[in-house]
C-alpha cells in the first residue's frame, strides 16, 4: 500500500495493487517540501489503483493514507549556530531541552568563576552534525569541531542527562537523554564518555575534561547542581582533609590491601588517612565503618577491590540500598572506585551505585570516578596511583587532575590502555577540589 518511484516519459503513470481506496501521490523530489499531485483513483482487475501525470527524473510516492506510518511526535526546530567560528566558550553544558533550566543554572554559576559558558541543546548538535539523527557520534563530531574551530575552545564539558544502551528506547523507559559512546574491551563493550574528549592524535588521552551528571529528570539535575554549589561554597575543614582508604580481601585477582597501602603513601600529605580493610575487619564492622565514615564527612573515599553495578565488594561494603541513608549533607566525598562496574550508568531503568551517589539530594558523593565495565586490578591500581599523585600536585579542578593522570599513566601492559576509556567521571569536571 505504498510505493516510491521515479517519473518516466509516459504522460500518465498508473500504480495498481492497492487493497484500499484512500490513495494519494506525492512529489518527493525535494523531501523537505513534498507536493500533493493531482491523481485519479479507480478499481480495476481486483485492486485499487491511482493514476497521475509524471515528469522524467522526478521522485514520487504513491500511498494509501490509512497505511502511512503515523507521526510519533513533531518538535519545532530552534535554529542554532554551533558552526560559528567566533564562538567563545571554555565551559559547555550539553543537555536535552527538558533539563535546560538546571543546566543553565550550572552554567551561570560557573560564569561567576570566570568561565565563558554555553548551554548546548543536544537536538541542535544532532541537527548540525548528524542531519537531525540522534547519535553519540554527533556529539563527538561537534566537540571535535568546537575544539579546533571556535575562537575560545571548550576546556570542560558536562554531559547533563542520563544515557543508556537503549538508543531507540525499545524498553520504553525514556531515559536515554544523552547517549553514551561505547568502546570495546577484552570483557565486552563499555560506556566510554572520556572518548568524547579525545580530539588530537590517535591516542585515548582526552584533550577535554569530560564529566556526566546522569540525571533522568530536571529534579535530579537540579539536586546535583544544588550539591555542587553548596559543596564549593563551604570552607575546607577537618572533614575535607579526611580520606577513607578502603580495600577488599586479597585474592588471586589482586592484593588489594597491599595496593591500597601504596595508594595511601602517595596521597597528599595533608590528608588524614583512615584504613578500612576487609582483611583486618569483619564484613559487618568494615561496612559500618565505611557508612559511618561517609555520614560523618570525608573528602575522599578510595576503594580497591571487587565491585559491581550495585555494590563495593561481594560482601556489600557499600550497597545501592545504603544511599538513601547517607545524610552527610554538603560534606560530600570524591569516590575513586578502582574496581568493576561501579560507574556503569547505562542500564535502562536501573541506576548504578555511582549515579545513585550523585542523584541522592541530601548526601551521597560529589563525584565518582569509576569504571563502566570490568577492570583488571594491575592496571587499575597503577592508574589509581597516578591519580592519587595528581591530587597532590595542586590542580584546581577535578577534571584537570584526571586528565593529567591519564596522560601520565603508561600501562605496563600496552593492551590495558583501554582503562583510560573504561573509567568515567560522574560529576562536573570543573569541580573545585576541596583541600
Amino acid at each position: 500500500n505504498r510505493l516510491r518511484l521515479r517519473g518516466l516519459d509516459e504522460d500518465v503513470i498508473t500504480v495498481a495493487g492497492f487493497d484500499r481506496d484512500d490513495l494519494a501521490v506525492l512529489d518527493v523530489t525535494d523531501p523537505a517540501a513534498p507536493r500533493l499531485q493531482p491523481a485519479t483513483v479507480d478499481f480495476a482487475a481486483g485492486s485499487w489503483r491511482v493514476s497521475f501525470r509524471s515528469e522524467r527524473g522526478r521522485d514520487y510516492f504513491a500511498v494509501a493514507w490509512s497505511a502511512a506510518t503515523p507521526l510519533a511526535k513533531a518538535t519545532a526546530d530552534r535554529p542554532s549556530d554551533l558552526r560559528n567560528a567566533a564562538t567563545a566558550a571554555d565551559y559547555l553544558v550539553i543537555a536535552p531541552r527538558q533539563l535546560g533550566t538546571p543546566a543553565k543554572q550550572l552554567a551561570a554559576y560557573r560564569a561567576t568563576q570566570g568561565y565563558r559558558t554555553l548551554v548546548v541543546d543536544i537536538e541542535n548538535i544532532y541537527d548540525e552534525f548528524n542531519h537531525g539523527r540522534p547519535s553519540p557520534h554527533a556529539v563527538s563530531n561537534f566537540l571535535s569541531y568546537a575544539a579546533t574551530a571556535w575562537a575560545v575552545p571548550p576546556r570542560f564539558v558536562v554531559l547533563a542527562g542520563r544515557g543508556t544502551f537503549d538508543y531507540r528506547d525499545l524498553k520504553g523507559y525514556g531515559d536515554n537523554l544523552l547517549p553514551p559512546i561505547y568502546t570495546g574491551t577484552p570483557h565486552g563493550l563499555a560506556a566510554a564518555d572520556m572518548r568524547y574528549g579525545c580530539i588530537a592524535g590517535d591516542d585515548n588521552v582526552p584533550d577535554l575534561a569530560i564529566g556526566r551528571l546522569p540525571a533522568a529528570t530536571a529534579a535530579e539535575l537540579q539536586a546535583m547542581v544544588d550539591k555542587i554549589i553548596a559543596y564549593e561554597a563551604q570552607p575546607a575543614g577537618d572533614w575535607s582533609r579526611r580520606a577513607l582508604v578502603v580495600a577488599d580481601d586479597p585474592d588471586p585477582a589482586g592484593d588489594f590491601p597491599a595496593d591500597s597501602e601504596d595508594i595511601a603513601a602517595g596521597l597528599p600529605l595533608d590528608l588524614a588517612v583512615e584504613r578500612i580493610y576487609l582483611s583486618e575487619q569483619t564484613p559487618a564492622d568494615a561496612r559500618a565503618a565505611l557508612v559511618d565514615g561517609i555520614t560523618a564527612g570525608a573528602g575522599l573515599v578510595n576503594y580497591l577491590g571487587h565491585g559491581g553495578v550495585d555494590r563495593l565488594a561481594a560482601e556489600g561494603l557499600l550497597r545501592i540500598t545504603d544511599i538513601p541513608g547517607l545524610a552527610n549533607g554538603a560534606r560530600l566525598p570524591l569516590l575513586l572506585a578502582f574496581t568493576c562496574a561501579v560507574g556503569e550508568c547505562t542500564i535502562p531503568g536501573y541506576p548504578g551505585l555511582g549515579e545513585a551517589l550523585l542523584t541522592q539530594p541530601d548526601g551521597g558523593a560529589i563525584a565518582v570516578y569509576a569504571p563502566a565495565g570490568l577492570s583488571d586490578n594491575a592496571a587499575a591500581a597503577a592508574l589509581n596511583a597516578a591519580l592519587a599523585a595528581e591530587l597532590g600536585r595542586g590542580h584546581a579542578t577535578l577534571g584537570d587532575a584526571i586528565r593529567a593522570a591519564l596522560a601520565a599513566w603508561t600501562p605496563a601492559d600496552p593492551t590495558a590502555a583501554y582503562h583510560r576509556d573504561l573509567y568515567i567521571l560522574l560529576g562536573d569536571p570543573a569541580l573545585l577540589i576541596k583541600r
